[in-house]
């Protein structure tokens, strides 16, 4: 551990000072291997457990940003600290693809703003895993339309529970309500493979909503309601990946 604490305190503080001062990683002219550093830091981070012992799925922008606060006179916000965290995220994806993972899985495991190279590891393999199972394919397929459904909610409030009464709305919910606990309960183990298998399981209740149900309802309260009920599935999910990356162009 002390030693993997040093490299990163070393890596990240480089990193940090030296985009404050305005240096880029720009490949071949980064004379200050400013991609080296953060894709030091990014495999340690990714494979924590085994080098150390310690299983922690430890954010990467929140280390960057905590060095940047040790660097003297540094400003780390606006564009400065978007390009900065985007460039320590690009890292991450290229540290997975080294590792034999499909481009399209790693960006559905990347999909988040606040990237934890271990979790992203781990989650990307539970996708290379689940990709094949036919149920998880399906509801990937519905998922982008659960994501465009979802953008039409315009502010956000609880789950109005009473105004959906349709058969299939009120199977979808208890859907949610009885497989929601085991997800959260599998990802506090970082069984990421078993809560996309709880999440495989909402394809048929999915499935029979868009067949059966009309979200953009005259009556706004209902309306309102369904459109929460999709927002809530798509943060169920987007937790964890954005699962419509891995679905075939053709589809």
């Amino acid at each position: 551990m002390p030693w993997a604490a040093v490299s990163l305190a070393d890596k990240l503080d480089t990193f940090a000072g030296l985009s404050s001062a305005g240096e880029k990683a720009t490949g071949s002219r980064d004379p200050f291997a400013l991609r080296r550093q953060v894709q030091g830091a990014v495999r340690i981070l990714m494979d924590l457990p085994e080098l150390t012992g310690i299983d922690r799925e430890i954010s990467l922008r929140e280390l960057v940003r905590q060095a940047a606060e040790g660097v003297p006179g540094s400003s780390w916000s606006g564009e400065l600290a978007q390009t900065a965290e985007a460039f320590a995220a690009e890292r991450v994806r290229y540290a997975l693809e080294q590792r034999g993972l499909p481009i399209e899985v790693v960006r559905a495991a990347t999909a988040g703003a606040d990237l934890r190279p271990l979790r992203a590891r781990r989650v990307a393999d539970a996708l290379q895993t689940m990709r094949s199972a036919e149920d998880f394919l399906a509801l990937a397929v519905l998922f982008k339309r659960v994501k465009n459904i979802a953008r039409e909610l315009k502010e956000d409030s609880a789950l109005d529970r009473d105004a959906l009464t349709e058969p299939a709305e009120r199977a979808l919910l208890e859907q949610l309500d009885a497989r929601s606990p085991a997800v959260a309960q599998a990802a506090s183990r970082a069984d990421y493979r078993k809560a996309f298998s709880e999440i495989a399981g909402l394809r048929a209740a999915v499935d029979r909503f868009f067949t059966e149900v009309f979200v953009m309802a005259d009556d706004p309260r209902l309306r309102t309601a369904r459109l929460k009920l999709m927002a809530d599935l798509r943060d169920l999910i987007l937790q964890f990946a954005d699962i419509s990356e891995i679905v075939p162009k053709t589809e």
